[in-house]
C-alpha cells in the first residue's frame, strides 16, 4: 500500500480509502438493529474530484451464505449523482467524510450474530477523478466482527457490477 500511495503522490493523484464505523450500541436492549457508517479518507496531497458514492448495501443472513454475497457484490451508482470532492488530508489533522448510515433489518436474536451463525456484510464503492484527470474507483467490503477489539474485517468483492 505504501508503494501504491507513493506512486499516486508522484503522479498527483488522489488516494481514497474507506473505513466502517459502528453507529450504535447494538447489544443494548433498546437497540434492535446494527447501524454502520462508511467514512472516506483521501490520504494524498491532491483532492479527489467528481466523486460519486454508490448506495451502501448491508446484508444480514446465515454465515454460509455470506461468501456468495461477497463473491458477487452488486455496487450500484445513482443515475443522477451529486458529485462530491474529498479534500486531501492536512498534516496533524485526521479528516474524513461520512457517507450514509445503513441499518440491518430487525435483529430478533443477537446471539446468532455473536455466535457466528449469522453474519453482516457491508459493501459499496466510490468513483472519482484526480485534478489532472484519470478515473478511479475504490470498492469497499466489510464483515462485522461481533467479538474482539476490531469491529470490522475487510473482504474483497469477487465480481463488481
Amino acid at each position: 500500500m505504501r508503494r501504491q500511495l507513493a506512486e499516486m503522490q508522484r503522479a498527483q493523484l488522489p488516494f481514497v480509502f474507506t473505513s466502517a464505523n459502528l453507529g450504535n450500541n447494538w447489544l443494548s436492549e433498546s437497540e434492535h438493529d446494527l447501524q454502520v457508517t462508511i467514512s472516506v479518507r483521501n490520504v494524498s496531497a491532491y483532492p479527489a474530484t467528481n466523486a460519486i458514492a454508490s448506495k451502501t448495501k448491508i446484508w444480514m443472513g446465515a454465515t454460509p451464505n455470506a461468501d456468495e454475497v461477497i463473491k458477487h457484490c452488486e455496487i450500484e451508482y445513482p443515475p443522477n449523482p451529486i458529485k462530491l470532492t474529498f479534500a486531501p488530508m492536512s498534516p496533524g489533522v485526521i479528516n474524513f467524510d461520512a457517507l450514509n448510515t445503513v441499518h440491518t433489518d430487525y435483529i430478533n436474536d443477537k446471539t446468532r450474530i455473536q455466535n457466528g451463525i449469522d453474519s453482516v456484510v457491508i459493501y459499496g464503492g466510490i468513483k472519482y477523478s484526480g485534478v489532472n484527470g484519470g478515473e478511479f474507483e475504490t470498492p469497499y467490503c466489510y464483515v462485522f466482527l461481533p467479538k474482539g477489539d476490531f469491529r470490522f474485517g475487510t473482504c474483497q468483492c469477487g465480481s463488481i457490477k
